[in-house]
């Protein structure tokens, strides 16, 4: 290898992730619409949970009501699937993020939070200047 011959580094973590999925049927078979990832599950349980709750202000009994219940987290769910922060998954992004929020703004050492030392004052008495040889 000559000097001038720069360096090459390769990953491949990213061929090895295997993420955790519901939907993948044993003969290998996939239900409708799926795999799913957990975050996409989350969403679509969320967006169930907040159009119950939220259901007195738009629900009016009717079908639309029902097509609404099942197209809304489904299509969240398809977003969050296309969605990617760096090569991340949003819930992992957003892990990432808060982390990085939290850590100490010097960063860690030995698992704590390091701290610029506080500086040493050097007294009159402490040293002594002499002349040297020229």
């Amino acid at each position: 290898m000559s000097e001038n011959e720069p360096l090459l580094g390769r990953s491949y973590t990213r061929a090895r992730r295997f993420p955790l999925v519901i939907g993948k049927l044993p003969g290998g078979g996939r239900i409708l619409g799926g795999p799913y990832t957990m975050t996409q599950v989350g969403v679509m349980v969320g967006a169930i949970v907040v159009l119950r709750v939220a259901a007195p202000i738009w629900a009016h009994l009717s079908y639309g009501d029902a097509l609404v219940y099942i197209a809304v987290p489904y299509g969240l769910g398809y977003l969050v699937r296309r969605a990617r922060f760096e090569g991340r998954e949003p819930l992992r992004a957003g892990a990432g993020a808060l982390t990085a929020i939290g850590a100490p703004p010097a960063g860690r050492l030995r698992g704590r939070a390091w701290r610029e030392p506080a500086p040493d004052l050097l007294r009159a008495d402490a040293f002594t200047i002499e002349e040297g040889p020229r």
